[in-house]
């Protein structure tokens, strides 16, 4: 085989040849096994050194292994057509080559298919498919997803989500209307994704022959629920007519599923891992290395569900392996219909009852597609299917319990649409139809007939409705923005991508606003909280005590005790809203009842401990004694009334635990039951703080911490520090301790402050304590926190011996990415890495803080998105062009700066915000470097203005700003105006340690005494320096050497030198140079370098 060079490269062939030799060789003497190895280990090498054109090459060698097998008569022929198709288009997709090696290629995709149909035909086909074919259904496909895009934008007009649909009518009409048009848009797209590809399927007829039976397509998965995107996996299965379901038969429609599958390969939106070719993803093996392949070039789109044993829902079904049985979905109604009590097949196939209890006629005789639906009714509403439906209910509620409280804690990450929004509200509303014995499909029909059942209200269903369709929406609304299955989505800003040079395909979609989710949120909670609530009661109320009454005292206990403030009768215009309306929590823990218990005791237990917040010890066996009594059943009537009660409190100790952790009071995120609506000023301000919309979240948390001021939530805390409030945020911490004893966290929050407010000494004395104290969460990392926190106080007080031993301590420990697959330790992780570059370029190790801030962005780039404007990612780019700077590498400092800049003004739009007035610092530093005066003035200026405007959350950037002001005047030779602007420094920094000994007090007296050094005033040049040297032994003691004490030092000699006193000059230089030795362990700096110079013009050493 002779390999086909890539123009666009311009690669020497000859390298090409040699390297793919060893598998041609293997695969001429028919040794597939070995070929398909070798090309598959080069593919690795030429992945992990981008080599794009061996890329193309290997897979093209692997497709022409697949494809000869096929002739070779090798066993499962019919997929090694359609893996030969999906390698030779990944070829096309993945190298993008000239005009030769396209045609090469798609000679190859259509050589596959006539290959096949000869294959079929048992003769030498003559049948023509032409790429034309290919074409015209890729447009097709396009112009259905600019229909769809076209549908998307008129329902976006139609509600702009303003308002509370509880309050009034007009928003709830707006609401109502919107619904209407999402739920149109699917139908409509479903329609369109059903005719095209019954268009495949006439095609495919026309090539084959016409069926020989009966037969009926069916949709399953998101199809059968009217909720599919043009860009949806196709999940199908084929029914047959009785009796004539035989091998002969099922031969053709295997047939008929395999040329479908090859014309949607061509498409070009498979993805490799999807065909579960075995030397690239073996999803039977236990070895990580050995499902290796992620393809991130093959735009996904439309394509067959996937081969691997979770997914197979394709009439060809999961392949025989490893002694399992292949599991083929072309079947007569009643063998399909029996997969529903086969509960050993649905377990081992991944809920494949739960996918084939769903389907919608797509091709073919709609009475079979009827008859099947009803022998589904029937099996469905058994007592072992509901048992089935609320097991995977309660499953669901504990599975996505942690999105109740991980979400709302971790502001700025990335979302994955599709599992973070989408996938709970259908799940569940799926689940609660099978539960109430719904025959609808579709889940805006499944909450209808919830509605007419009595088992929840109008306005409950209202409002579900509302929250399936805006999960429906934002995944379509995401994959149009992608142009594919691609589930990152952000709501923070993204930079264009010229500015990071970053293709755009791997930027994350920038939803254009954020009602759609606050709405989501004001439905999504309350739903999950309920669930989670009765799936504790469902698992902890014996047969014993379980008549209805006791079960409705119980839940009316539960809503009375967590009764919101906005779960109250509702006034509208049209008078009193009061509803008489069945709860949901009654009819599911009274449906529990009638079947058997889905929550066993030993579920209900994993409940309990896995939602454990760490309680107070002395009460933890105490509440895992009430558990284990509650959960024995009782026989006596005399122990009913007793029983009741420990009932009673064993659901507390859940619901207590699970309370816990919440980041706030459960009573004020669940509203009413029947409502499933939270409008409370906790929820809206928590989604504010996950959407990093901190102007927003600040006056809504703070409403909710007066409202509850024992609890403090934390994100009040970060959101005051995020909009530079530190005074305030420190005033609530002491006012929260005074309530409540503060936790390992809490004082941990309160020592960042004080640092933040200039009292170094009283925040080591709380990191100390917090020490002592018992983790809330992962035991290394908060050790890690608190270490960080005392090594910069130790820079702060310059103790600089201390703080690398500290850092040295900490780099030991490893915070790799492992760490950040769990979200709520993501940021304390990617905190950890920003804080480590700013301990080491504090200590003066700048390629070990060069690393820690590099390394941060890659991990901020994962989590948050390529290009997405954050805090943290700002923060690191300002780090980033201070270094650089210092190495004197002015361009590259000044990208960082300038990306730097944007980022934290696209962070804080339209707000003035500290940390862009240290962007402008850092931009200050760059430009006074490259002794651009000018610049520098102008920089200094605009940081003065917008830090006038921001002085009262941070007065230090106020006297930095004054001080870099008075250093640029000082280069430029405005000596008196220098002076004024590091006198107001130095009386901001007095102001803001109340006149009290500090380091940075200390520093602006050098400063002023260094100008006045400048402007020739050597007296009042001496006083301010010698002010500073008081301060800095007073601090720090008289012989403990100091950064700063070797300054001031160095600065005294230079005035005795320039007055005359060499003698004088001499030992203060000295002093100085001695010290910076000590300081710097050994190492010369430039600093130094001077230092020794004047000593020589002194005469103190030989030239």
């Amino acid at each position: 085989m002779s390999a086909i060079p890539c123009a666009k490269y311009c690669f020497h062939s000859s390298k090409y040849v040699s390297a793919v030799a060893p598998g041609d060789r293997a695969l001429q003497t028919g040794d597939f096994d070995t070929a398909e190895r070798i090309f598959a280990q080069t593919l690795k090498a030429a992945i992990r050194d981008n080599d794009v054109c061996l890329q193309g090459l290997c897979l093209q060698s692997m497709g022409d292994v697949y494809l000869r097998r096929t002739v070779k008569r090798a066993p499962n022929r019919r997929r090694h057509f359609t893996k030969a198709a999906a390698l030779y288009n990944a070829a096309l997709t993945w190298a993008p080559g000239d005009d030769h090696w396209r045609d090469v290629m798609v000679h190859r995709i259509k050589y596959v298919e006539k290959c096949f149909l000869s294959w079929v035909r048992g003769q030498r086909c003559q049948v023509s498919l032409p790429y034309s074919n290919d074409l015209r259904h890729k447009a097709r496909l396009k112009k259905i997803r600019e229909e769809c895009k076209v549908l998307l934008g008129c329902a976006e007009k139609i509600c702009d989500f303003k308002g509370d649909p509880m309050e009034s009518s007009e928003v709830k009409d707006k609401e109502t209307n919107w619904v209407a048009a999402v739920r149109s848009l699917f139908h409509a797209t479903a329609g369109r994704m059903k005719d095209f590809v019954r268009q495949l399927l006439a095609e495919c007829r026309e090539t084959l022959g016409q069926p020989p039976c009966k037969y009926a397509i069916i949709g399953l998965g998101s199809m059968a629920r009217e909720e599919m995107t043009p860009y949806s996996d196709f999940e199908f299965a084929i029914l047959l007519e009785k009796d004539r379901a035989t091998e002969q038969h099922k031969r053709y429609f295997r047939n008929l599923t395999s040329l479908l599958h090859l014309k949607v390969i061509n498409l070009g939106e498979t993805i490799l891992p999807s065909m579960a070719i075995r030397s690239l993803n073996n999803y039977y093996s236990s070895e990580v290395e050995d499902n290796w392949l992620y393809d991130w070039k093959t735009p996904r789109g439309f394509a067959f569900d996937g081969a691997m044993p979770s997914a197979s829902k394709t009439p060809l079904g999961r392949e025989a392996v490893d002694g399992k049985a292949a599991a083929e979905l072309i079947m007569t109604p009643s063998e399909m219909a029996s997969i529903q009590e086969k509960q050993a097949l649905a377990g081992e196939d991944d809920h494949l009852s739960d996918i084939l209890s769903t389907v919608t006629w797509v091709d073919g005789d709609k009475s079979l597609v009827e008859e099947y639906q009803e022998r589904i009714h029937v099996t469905t509403s058994n007592s072992a299917a509901i048992h089935k439906a609320l097991s995977t209910l309660f499953e669901d509620a504990k599975k996505y319990r942690e999105d109740i409280i991980i979400p709302l804690s971790i502001p700025g990450f990335q979302y994955d649409v599709k599992k973070e929004i989408y996938r709970f509200p259908t799940l569940t509303i799926n689940n609660l139809g099978l539960c109430f014995k719904s025959k609808r499909n579709i889940p805006w029909d499944v909450i209808d007939a919830l509605r007419d059942s009595k088992c929840i209200s109008e306005t409950g269903a209202h409002n579900l409705r509302v929250a399936i369709s805006i999960a429906t929406f934002l995944r379509l609304q995401t994959y149009l923005a992608h142009g594919k299955q691609k589930e990152g989505v952000t709501t923070l800003p993204v930079l264009q991508e010229s500015e990071q040079g970053i293709d755009d395909q791997n930027l994350p979609h920038k939803l254009p606003g954020c009602r759609l989710l606050m709405r989501f949120y004001q439905t999504n909670i309350p739903l999950q909280i309920y669930l989670f609530v009765a799936a504790t009661m469902s698992g902890s109320i014996p047969s014993t005590i379980g008549e209805r009454e006791v079960q409705s005292q119980l839940i009316q206990q539960f809503l009375s005790e967590h009764k919101s403030s906005n779960s109250a009768e509702r006034t509208t215009h049209e008078g009193s809203m009061k509803t008489c309306s069945p709860s949901l929590l009654e009819n599911l823990v009274s449906l529990v009842k009638t079947v058997k218990n889905p929550c066993k005791p030993s579920t209900f237990s994993q409940l309990q401990s896995d939602n454990g917040h760490r309680d107070r010890k002395s009460e933890r066996p105490q509440l895992s004694l009430h558990t284990e009594e509650a959960l024995c059943p009782t026989s006596r009537p005399e122990d009913v009334e007793k029983s009741h009660a420990r009932h009673i409190l064993s659901i507390r100790s859940v619901l207590t635990t699970f309370q816990d952790r919440l980041p706030g009071d459960v009573s004020e995120l669940m509203g009413r039951d029947d409502d499933f609506f939270c409008n409370s000023d906790l929820l809206r301000g928590l989604v504010h703080f996950r959407l990093m919309q901190c102007q927003e979240a600040e006056p809504l948390l703070r409403a909710a911490y007066h409202k509850k001021p024992n609890r403090l939530p934390h994100c009040y805390l970060w959101t005051l520090q995020s909009l530079g409030k530190y005074a305030e945020a420190l005033k609530v911490t002491e006012e929260s301790a005074k309530l409540s004893q503060l936790s390992q966290d809490g004082y941990h929050s309160l020592a960042h402050l004080y640092i933040r407010i200039g009292q170094f000494h009283k925040a080591r004395e709380l990191c100390l304590k917090a020490l002592d104290m018992e983790p809330e969460f992962d035991t290394k990392l908060s050790e890690i926190l608190i270490k960080l926190r005392l090594a910069e106080i130790s820079i702060h007080l310059q103790e600089y011996r201390r703080a690398e031993e500290l850092a040295v301590w900490i780099e030991q420990l490893k915070t790799d990415e492992e760490q950040l697959k769990s979200k709520p330790l993501g940021t304390t992780v990617l905190n950890i890495r920003f804080n480590l570059g700013i301990l080491f370029s504090s200590l003066g190790q700048m390629d070990k803080a060069y690393f820690w801030h590099k390394s941060t962005v890659e991990m901020c780039n994962k989590i948050f998105g390529m290009n997405v404007a954050h805090r943290i990612t700002a923060s690191c780019f300002r780090e980033l062009a201070r270094i650089t700077c210092r190495r004197n590498d002015y361009s590259t400092a000044l990208w960082y700066a300038d990306l730097s800049l944007k980022m934290t003004q696209n962070v804080y739009s339209g707000t003035y915000h500290p940390d862009v007035v240290k962007s402008l610092n850092v931009l200050f530093e760059i430009r006074l470097g490259q002794d651009d005066n000018e610049q520098a003035m102008q920089i200094a200026e605009e940081a003065l203005e917008l830090a006038l405007k921001t002085s009262g959350m941070n007065r230090k950037n106020l006297s930095q700003v004054y001080t870099n002001l008075g250093k640029v005047s000082s280069s430029s030779g405005s000596h008196s105006k220098a002076i004024r602007c590091l006198e107001k420094a130095l009386r901001i920094d007095q102001e803001l340690y109340q006149n009290k000994p500090s380091g940075d007090i200390a520093v602006s007296l050098g400063d002023l005494g260094i100008a006045y050094w400048k402007a020739g005033n050597y007296a009042m040049a001496s006083r301010y320096l010698q002010e500073a040297l008081h301060m800095q032994k007073n601090l720090y003691g008289n012989d403990t050497p100091m950064f700063n004490t070797a300054i001031y030092l160095r600065f005294l000699g230079y005035i005795k030198k320039d007055m005359g006193d060499h003698a004088e000059a001499v030992q203060y230089l000295e002093k100085s140079l001695s010290m910076m030795k000590v300081v710097f362990g050994g190492h010369v700096t430039n600093t130094m370098v001077d230092i020794i110079e004047t000593l020589q013009e002194l005469g103190w050493m030989l030239k």
